[in-house]
């Protein structure tokens, strides 16, 4: 005899799926765009689940803008050489 424990594991798999696939999305990301910075790097935080640093640099009319690059996760980065 099945018990509901046997069903509910598998139902709450599959339905949990898309969240999981929704938060690795790469939607919200242009991979064709290249984007230059020219700036000083003001903050560098090498923590899990991604890499983030901050560029301080100036726009046309001479503003400070400050742009946050989000980069892979930790261990990714760590195999090519991060620290």
């Amino acid at each position: 005899m099945v018990s509901a424990r046997d069903l509910l594991i598998p139902a709450v798999t599959i339905l949990a799926t898309p969240i999981a696939l929704g938060h690795h999305s790469s939607a919200p990301f242009d991979g064709d765009a290249v984007v230059t910075i020219e700036g000083t790097v003001t903050q560098f935080d090498f923590r899990n689940p991604h890499v983030y640093f901050y560029v301080e640099s100036t726009d046309e009319t001479g503003s400070t803008v400050e742009w946050e690059v989000e980069s892979d996760w930790t261990t990714e980065l760590s195999r090519i050489g991060w620290t």
